[in-house]
């Protein structure tokens, strides 16, 4: 698992509860201070949780094999697989 930041669970527990329970369930399962491989490989992390079951994410540019930054919407919880940190990461 690659923890990428630290949130505050009392805020962020808060946060979710008041969300939609479509949108808690993937708040659960798919926490934004996690880092997730997508595809063939992207390294991705999530940007929004949406009503329709989907999530906004943001390919990390150094780890994709597109060369700009870019954010991909309507990617299902299911595409996502938690992963390590790669080596050399910062």
């Amino acid at each position: 698992m690659a923890k990428i930041a630290e949130l505050d669970d009392q805020v962020w527990g808060d946060w979710v509860k008041s969300r939609p329970e479509v949108v808690q369930v993937m708040c659960e399962s798919h926490p934004p201070d996690r880092l997730y491989a997508m595809g063939h490989g992207q390294l991705v992390t999530v940007q929004s949780y949406e009503e329709t079951g989907t999530m906004t994410v943001e390919v990390h540019q150094d780890q994709s094999p597109l060369f700009f930054p870019r954010k991909v919407f309507g990617v299902k919880p299911e595409d996502l697989t938690e992963c390590d940190l790669p080596e050399g990461w910062e």
